[in-house]
């Protein structure tokens, strides 16, 4: 484990992907996933427009860069809005957020590789052979935590793991 670092955590509810984009990260480059009932995607947000991505199915997004990833869940009841997440080892809070908390954490870093592709009906993009990710580890509640029992607290996102043309990954 590495030494201590604070993750900050920021939130902000009742808006459209779209609008959490253009209102929170123009002019900052994203990169992530996105679901929808039919597909899952790997997406790239230019910081300006949406261009060809279709965001009004989405009912999941985790998109990231070098500074932290954002989060957003639509929310079954509101017709396309949901609440959007910030998670960040910088304390910027990105336009209309709040600050959730922060805390001074532990972290590991390492890769999940992509198994879903041999799964029947799994809609996996085929050039995503995994991720590198960051976990933050922290005390556990309770008396778990009293008898020094630690947990993964929060995880995020570092960069996607490109398949390379001959089946590895890059």
């Amino acid at each position: 484990m590495n030494d201590e670092t604070i993750l900050y955590r920021f939130q902000r509810a009742n808006l459209t992907l779209a609008h959490c984009l253009t209102d929170a990260f123009a002019g900052r480059s994203l990169l992530g996933l996105l679901q929808s009932p039919r597909a899952w995607r790997l997406a790239t947000w230019d910081g300006q427009d949406a261009g060809p991505l279709k965001l009004d199915q989405v009912y999941e997004a985790r998109l990231f860069c070098e500074e932290g990833e954002l989060r957003w869940l639509r929310d079954p009841a509101a017709t396309g809005q949901g609440r959007a997440g910030w998670i960040s080892e910088l304390a910027y809070t990105p336009k209309g957020f709040e600050p959730v908390d922060s805390r001074a954490l532990e972290t590991i870093d390492g890769t999940i590789l992509s198994y879903a592709k041999g799964f029947p009906g799994a809609d996996v993009p085929d050039d995503v052979a995994g991720y590198t990710i960051r976990e933050y580890i922290g005390s556990a509640s309770g008396m778990a935590g009293e008898d020094g029992n630690m947990i993964v607290v929060e995880h995020r996102i570092l960069r996607v793991l490109a398949r390379t043309q001959t089946g590895g990954t890059q």
